[in-house]
């Protein structure tokens, strides 16, 4: 076996090899396939250097890491680059794809490749991979074999619902207050009108569709003082890509709440793998007392039972509103390797300190300042 890098996501036979391996693969998911990944590199490669590596025995692709070398400070004559996955910031679960057969051989082909690479990059940093990646402690293994400095941590948790029982026994779980919530909120609806609820995996009119989604969003986030991710034109069109993208594989989960034929709510998530993921709401805050939100959100997860999906996944963040419905969560990794240099030591001070930054009101000012050159 040995490792290659390909120039892009279109080269060769890449695509039908990426798609089959992740199809065999324990820890696939919707954000680790071509689909996704290709979109956010197509949409947001800007000062960006593609690094994907492919590990090939024969003929066939085993292996492939879905990386990227990204430009974080360019200025006083100085240039920090970090080796990260493609879509990060975007995507909720990261990781290496490799065949579960020889699946150690495979990670040390990949990693021996990036660390000869060394001369391109300053740090790396993993973020995202998920606490139940096959990968994750044969990674953690081979990093920490290396002569560079490793650093791990948990960057953020994911509650989820394992659908092993039927809607009954789950719903009963659930506190008193959330199921008299809906019913009270339910019957509130009714009164106002003749509501449905709709679950698409595919739509006929793309544009259409994202501009409804839109409007809501841009309504649902100035409600709450803040700005929708939609408004930005280049997040716009990555959002519009997935939605035909997915659609056509029949991947894409999109759920509306109408009530007098207008939507008042929605959820923009994927099916991949029999598994439900939650990506992307709004709704219209003339309806707050209805609570749309918590409504079509209760609709969402009741059809998935009723369907066989075997999870829903609410991806990353523990807001209170997905922890009604669950307790459960799953943990996110990150990890870093930094080299014996003073670029990649300046790496280190600013990710081994975050945490307090974050946390420290004080500090936090100075870190604004040194966020303000770093890029996540």
């Amino acid at each position: 076996m040995d490792a290659q890098l390909v120039d892009n996501f279109a080269n060769g036979t890449l695509y039908d090899s990426w798609n089959a391996l992740l199809s065999q693969a324990a820890d696939a998911n919707a954000q680790l396939t071509h689909e996704w990944l290709s979109s956010c590199w197509e949409i947001f490669s800007d000062r960006k250097k593609l690094s994907l590596i492919t590990v090939n025995d024969g003929s066939k692709i085993v292996g492939i890491a879905p990386l990227t070398i990204a430009t974080v400070i360019d200025k006083a004559g100085m240039t920090l680059k970090k080796l990260t996955f493609v879509g990060d910031g975007l995507t909720d679960y990261h990781d290496l794809l490799t065949a579960d057969e020889k699946r150690e051989e495979i990670l040390r082909i990949l990693i021996e490749f990036i660390v000869e690479g060394k001369k391109d990059w300053d740090v790396i940093h993993f973020r995202n991979v998920r606490g139940d990646s096959p990968n994750l402690p044969i990674l953690r293994n081979i990093l920490t074999e290396t002569s560079f400095r490793f650093m791990e941590r948990i960057n953020i948790r994911s509650p989820y619902i394992s659908i092993d029982r039927d809607w009954t026994d789950y719903y009963s779980t659930l506190g008193k207050n959330i199921r008299s919530d809906v019913r009270r909120r339910s019957n509130v609806l009714a009164k106002l009108g003749k509501a449905e609820f709709v679950r698409l995996h595919k739509v006929n009119d793309v544009t259409d569709t994202l501009h409804m989604i839109k409007s809501i969003h841009v309504k649902y986030r100035k409600a709450k003082g803040d700005v929708s991710w939609y408004t930005n034109e280049k997040r716009f069109r990555f959002a519009s890509l997935i939605v035909k993208r997915f659609g056509d594989r029949k991947w894409l989960d999109i759920v509306f709440l109408k009530l007098n034929d207008q939507i008042i709510a929605y959820y923009l998530g994927f099916v991949y793998g029999n598994i439900v993921y939650f990506w992307n709401t709004g709704f219209d805050p003339d309806f707050s007392k209805v609570g749309p939100g918590k409504l079509l959100l209760h609709f969402w997860i009741k059809d998935s039972f009723a369907k066989g999906y075997s999870q829903f996944d609410f991806m990353v963040g523990e807001e209170s509103y997905k922890l009604q419905w669950t307790s459960p969560t799953r943990p996110n990794y990150e990890f870093f390797v930094f080299k014996n240099t003073t670029r990649s030591h300046i790496f280190k001070c600013y990710y081994t300190y975050k945490p307090a930054l974050m946390k420290n009101p004080y500090l936090r000012k100075i870190g604004a300042g040194i966020k303000s050159r770093i890029k996540d």
